[in-house]
């Protein structure tokens, strides 16, 4: 009988999860032999196995995860983690970005021009209230026309020293 050890054992030798090891077992990529009712595994001839089974099983992956519609064939627990700390790294990223100054928030930007257009309705509401008795004193329309020219450049110079 050959040497045999568990296939947590072979994991640690061989630097795999028992999760790699179990599916190779199950996919019949690695052989195994039940001693009472346990799976053993022959490591010398499991290392062989697996280099062999495993070099036949990448270059069918490489082929059908080529042509994948979603591209998911293929990818590893370690693919997705390094994918989840990429992420991770941009959002961190973004919001040091943020607070620094590099970028605003959209509410404060909506607030803000809601604000800026709540103030020129209203500037632009108080002409008649401020120029209506002035209007009343001047017969001819040129005046008026040239009075309220004047307070509506008025505003909108207030309004812009005010950005």
């Amino acid at each position: 009988m050959a040497n045999l050890i568990s296939p947590a054992e072979y994991s640690r030798q061989r630097g795999v999860t028992r999760m790699a090891v179990s599916k190779a077992m199950r996919d019949g990529r690695i052989s195994y032999e039940v001693v009472d009712g346990k799976k053993m595994i022959d490591p010398e001839k499991a290392d062989s196995e697996w280099e062999q089974n495993s070099e036949r099983d990448r270059s069918k992956g490489a082929v059908s995860g080529s042509s994948s519609s979603n591209g998911k064939e293929g990818r590893t627990y370690q693919d997705y983690r390094t994918m989840n700390e990429a992420i991770k790294a941009k959002l961190n990223k973004l919001e040091l970005d943020i607070k620094e100054g590099k970028y605003i928030l959209r509410d404060d930007v909506e607030k803000a021009i809601f604000e800026n257009r709540r103030m020129v309705r209203d500037k632009l509401l108080e002409i008649p209230n401020r120029v209506s008795s002035e209007f009343a004193a001047i017969d001819e329309s040129n005046k008026i026309r040239t009075r309220l020219d004047e307070e509506i450049r008025f505003i909108l110079e207030e309004l812009v020293a005010g950005l």
